[in-house]
Order: structure tokens, then C-alpha cells, then sequence
């Protein structure tokens, strides 16, 4: 393993008073990319997470998928995805 990957900081950018039809067009101008852009109410954060970040979010999966497995719980898994208002409430519809 290359040992950047564990010393790589993690980089956060935020913004506020986004209109919703900016972030659109940011997401979908960079859906191809790597890192993560969220949006809520105007604010928005742009994300490069890091090794650690991504190495921790892989670990508490796991555990979480063993512990509902081992309890016999049903769960609904998804990877990264980007929810927009229609998504949403259509989601809830069904």
C-alpha cells in the first residue's frame, strides 16, 4: 500500500447561497470526477475525502452488515448516489 494514501489529507470547500439550479449544473458538469458535492438549503460543500475517510466508511459497513446479518435484520444498502427533489419524493412513494 502506498504510504500517501494514508498521509493524503482530506479537503473540504464550502459555499453558501447557492442557488439549486448552480448546484445542478456544478454536479452534473463533474459527475465524472472524483470527490463529492453536497447540497442543502443553499449551502454546498465540495469533498476529496481521504484514505482514512474512506478506509473508516468501508469498516463501519462492514460492521454494520454483520451485526443486522448476525441479528437477522433486513437492510437496504447503496453506494454513492445523488438524491435530487424528485428522487426524493418519488423514494418515499414506493
Amino acid at each position: 500500500m502506498n504510504a500517501n494514501l494514508q498521509t493524503r489529507a482530506e479537503r473540504r470547500m464550502y459555499f453558501s447561497g447557492i442557488p439549486w439550479q448552480a448546484y445542478v449544473a456544478l454536479s452534473d458538469a463533474l459527475s465524472d470526477q472524483p470527490g463529492r458535492i453536497t447540497f442543502d438549503r443553499g449551502k454546498m460543500e465540495i469533498m476529496s475525502p481521504s484514505f482514512l475517510h474512506e478506509n473508516d466508511k468501508k469498516r463501519l459497513g462492514r460492521f454494520v452488515e454483520t451485526l443486522t446479518e448476525a441479528l437477522d435484520i433486513d437492510i437496504v444498502s447503496a453506494g454513492a448516489l445523488t438524491c435530487r427533489n424528485d428522487d426524493v419524493t418519488r423514494a418515499g412513494t414506493r
